[in-house]
């Protein structure tokens, strides 16, 4: 079973940088080192975690570096930790606040992370399933690191609901706190995060991370 999320940081700058310390379908996506996608982190730069990531390239076999693809695109990046079966942070661009209905919850999981592409080899043995999240006593359900709300787009916001991109929460807090916080950083992010490169348009860089730990408070 995945660690229970015990702890979840958000912060934020004002300079363009946001840091915010049964069947399954496939998402497309590419295990691959984040100089493949290096637009969804700010000046184009992965975080250095020496000995963990380095060079945009994981430097152990226990994490994996995603592109997150979804109709073709990279939509997002993750650093995914195999062995727990949950997401360091997940990586994006915020560009304005367009209202779209949140998608269905088809949730999708990453092929390239199994030895076997074959989706009938469940469960899952580096990745979360529906299992880790509601078979148990702790009152947890999906919580997303990038949030559907802050993807401005239909095909962004479908791309987020794979389990690469989602860390066991609380349900009273993935609802009530955690969810006014999303709601309260697009705010933030709407009047103070600008593209000073080119046309001044809302743009932020936005790192999510999650803290896991033993506890079930």
């Amino acid at each position: 079973m995945v660690q229970i999320t015990d702890t979840v940081k958000m912060m934020f700058s004002m300079s363009g940088s946001v840091l915010f310390l049964l069947t399954f379908s496939s998402v497309i996506s590419e295990v691959v080192d984040f100089s493949e996608c290096r637009e969804f982190f700010y000046d184009g730069k992965p975080p250095v975690i020496p000995g963990i990531l380095e060079n945009s390239r994981s430097q152990r076999d226990q994490f994996k570096t995603i592109c997150q693809k979804y109709a073709g695109l990279y939509k997002y990046a993750t650093f995914y930790d195999i062995t727990n079966r949950i997401p360091v942070f997940s990586a994006y661009k915020f560009h304005e606040d367009k209202k779209i209905e949140r998608p269905g919850n088809e949730w999708m999981v990453e092929p390239e992370l199994e030895v076997s592409s074959d989706e009938m080899g469940m469960p899952y043995e580096n990745q979360a399933t529906d299992e880790d999240f509601f078979n148990n006593s702790y009152s947890v359900n999906r919580g997303h690191l990038f949030p559907s709300c802050h993807s401005g787009d239909e095909d962004i916001a479908r791309s987020t609901f794979t389990y690469t991109n989602t860390v066991p929460q609380k349900i009273s807090f993935n609802s009530g706190s955690w969810n006014r916080m999303e709601i309260e950083t697009i705010k933030v992010m709407s009047k103070y995060c600008r593209d000073s490169k080119y046309n001044r348009n809302v743009l932020a860089h936005v790192l999510t991370g999650a803290v896991p730990g033993n506890m079930s408070e």
